[in-house]
């Protein structure tokens, strides 16, 4: 009896210990914030949609709050004031006791209760692997410092671009296009994207066999590699942390293969399934948007422009809205003059079904609903499309 006593204790201690070890307590300093703020800690790439999970959330004491959580594996945590946007990045180890401080200031007011915060003078200490991550960040972000100043000195002529493309004024699109700057611009523009196409292939390619390959891959693209890809990592880092979650996160449609069908509840309120649309049809656009997504307004002109010269060849446009509240969506319909089937996906079940991280999101089907393209923008999304119904 005494030896199960003793055994019993031990085991007990070691649990501690081991419980111990796993702990990580993070310490949060900001400053330029009112006492009783709400803190958040959270977790991204935590669920199958693009947003991040809430592990802990506390108020600030003169200016302080701490976290203590449990962490098997090296994580990214976000850190910022609830219902607000901006966040401070970092990343922390089983063990670790973290110090986060930064100065906190208003960057953006919206208007509507929101504000966006901007992190200054930011310091994290007491995590090592933190500086393999902010190394890693520095690197994903060197390609844009290099060619951004190149870049801005066409921002007039973008500014003047982007405006006439939101007001239909194709003539003036047509002029800057037309342009000796403009061509100098898009090449420029092509020169940075190989170059930072480049710059993250090699990275993967550095990191097929480490958790941080599966990590880069959810931070670096905003559209995920198809299944092939995944594939290509070794099992034991598929069933690590970051491996699980960018399984998740895996395009649900591969090209060439046929979209999930799903139903959904049109203007009147009737249900419609997906496959419907493609009677008749030799091409089906499918884009997800959001009335509050200022991508998705830009990309509504060449829409309708696209809409307008194919329609009747046999394009057929979808737009599945994710806002959450009803009277925005039916407001942007009005607003942007939608004139193809439009749908409300509020609780988003279609968008996380698809695994849509980001909007605008456009799919662009044949007539037999199988993928052909993903997430074309402007000339090229017409182009496919032409493509297509000239087969």
């Amino acid at each position: 009896m005494k030896n199960l006593i003793l055994t019993a204790a031990l085991l007990l201690s070691l649990t501690a210990e081991i419980n111990a070890q796993n702990k990580t307590k993070i310490n949060i300093s900001l400053s330029g914030l009112k006492d009783s703020t709400e803190i958040q800690l959270k977790l991204p790439y935590k669920n199958s949609h693009h947003r991040a999970s809430e592990i802990e959330r506390g108020y600030l004491i003169n200016g302080k709050v701490s976290f203590d959580i449990e962490l098997e594996e090296s994580k990214v945590f976000h850190i910022g004031v609830r219902r607000n946007y901006g966040v401070i990045r970092f990343m922390a180890s089983a063990g670790d006791v973290v110090i986060v401080s930064a100065d906190t200031k208003i960057n953006t007011d919206y208007g509507d209760g929101s504000v966006l915060y901007s992190y200054d003078n930011c310091k994290v200490t007491g995590a090592d692997i933190n500086n393999d991550y902010q190394n890693f960040t520095n690197l994903n972000l060197s390609v844009w410092k290099k060619y951004e100043p190149l870049l801005e000195v066409y921002k007039d002529m973008t500014k003047t671009l982007y405006e006439a493309e939101d007001n239909d004024d194709t003539k003036t699109v047509k002029e800057i296009k037309a342009t000796s700057r403009y061509k100098e611009y898009s090449e420029l523009y092509d020169k940075y994207i190989e170059e930072n196409d480049m710059m993250r292939s090699e990275l993967m390619d550095k990191n097929m066999t480490s958790w941080w390959g599966p990590l880069m891959a959810l931070e670096m693209y905003y559209d995920l590699p198809e299944l092939d890809f995944y594939n290509k990592f070794p099992d034991e880092i598929k069933n690590t942390y970051y491996g699980k979650r960018m399984l998740e996160f895996m395009p649900v449609v591969q090209t060439g293969k046929p979209i999930p069908s799903f139903c959904m509840l049109d203007t009147d309120k009737k249900e419609k399934e997906i496959y419907s649309f493609l009677k008749d049809k030799k091409c089906v656009i499918v884009d997800f948007w959001a009335s509050w997504c200022g991508p998705c307004k830009k990309e509504i002109p060449n829409l309708k422009r696209i809409y307008e010269n194919y329609a009747e060849k046999g394009l057929e446009i979808i737009s599945i809205s994710i806002d959450r509240r009803e009277s925005d969506w039916e407001k942007a319909l009005v607003s942007e003059k939608l004139t193809w089937p439009n749908f409300l996906d509020y609780e988003q079940k279609i968008s996380d079904q698809f695994k849509v991280r980001a909007v605008p999101e456009i799919y662009i089907l044949d007539e037999n609903g199988n993928l052909l393209a993903k997430n074309l923008r402007g000339e090229e999304l017409e182009e496919a499309v032409k493509k297509q119904l000239n087969k």
